[in-house]
């Protein structure tokens, strides 16, 4: 989604991609919200004091943040705009532009875990 708001695959309309990809991000969302809570509770008290943990989950509802800002305002400006044009509005750029950067820095900061204390 982020990237079609950016400007690839302009001839696919939103409303569509959304139709068919929020469904499979809620599915993706739950089954990573179950594995990771479960590997949180294999080693909480270890977890709970790891830094780059507690980063990840503030980069989590910030993205969670930033996707709920994006559905409730820039998304049905965006769906407005006619696929074959260039200009989709400027929040819904921004707004992509922060999930995109948002979700790399909470892959890292996963990744950091093993290796901060």
């Amino acid at each position: 989604m982020d990237l079609r708001l950016l400007g690839v695959g302009r001839k696919l309309p939103l409303s569509a991609l959304a139709h068919h990809l929020l469904p499979w991000v809620w599915a993706g969302f739950a089954i990573n919200l179950v594995s990771g809570t479960l590997l949180f509770m294999s080693d909480a008290t270890e977890f709970a004091g790891n830094t780059a943990f507690r980063i990840k989950i503030a980069l989590i509802v910030l993205a969670g943040i930033n996707a709920a800002f994006f559905h409730a305002r820039a998304y049905r400006y965006a769906v407005e705009v006619d696929p074959a044009q260039h200009d989709v509005p400027g929040a819904s750029i921004v707004a992509a532009m922060v999930s995109i950067c948002l979700w790399v820095a909470v892959i890292t900061a996963g990744r950091m875990i093993a290796y901060v204390e």
